[in-house]
């Protein structure tokens, strides 16, 4: 994906700065007014491609979790395991894209 898209309108040069855009149940390509917005937007649809590319491991975790470690980790910020599991999940796929960001887009 290119960095910027520039189009002339009305006389003027308009830049554009395409990013993918997480949509929940989906993503998509979206042109942002910002580099700032280009950054953050791409950030969280880079993440929320490769959640929807790759199985979650939470269920699994989760019936495979003794009662002494459910119980344990019961206790944590998030509420529940399934939600503390889930953070877990973005912070590995958040490694991934630091270790991997320079290749998602073109020179």
């Amino acid at each position: 994906m290119p960095a910027t898209h520039q189009r002339q309108q009305d006389g003027h040069l308009v830049t554009a700065y395409p990013a993918l855009v997480d949509e929940g149940d989906t993503v998509a390509v979206a042109l942002l007014s910002t580099e700032a917005e280009q950054q953050r937007a791409m950030w969280a649809g880079t993440r929320r491609l490769l959640l929807l590319a790759v199985p979650s491991p939470v269920k699994s975790v989760q019936r495979g979790l003794e009662s002494p470690a459910r119980l344990v980790l019961k206790q944590n910020p998030h509420g529940s395991v399934e939600a503390l599991l889930a953070d877990c999940v973005d912070c590995a796929a958040d490694a991934l894209i630091t270790a991997a960001m320079d290749t998602a887009r073109a020179p």
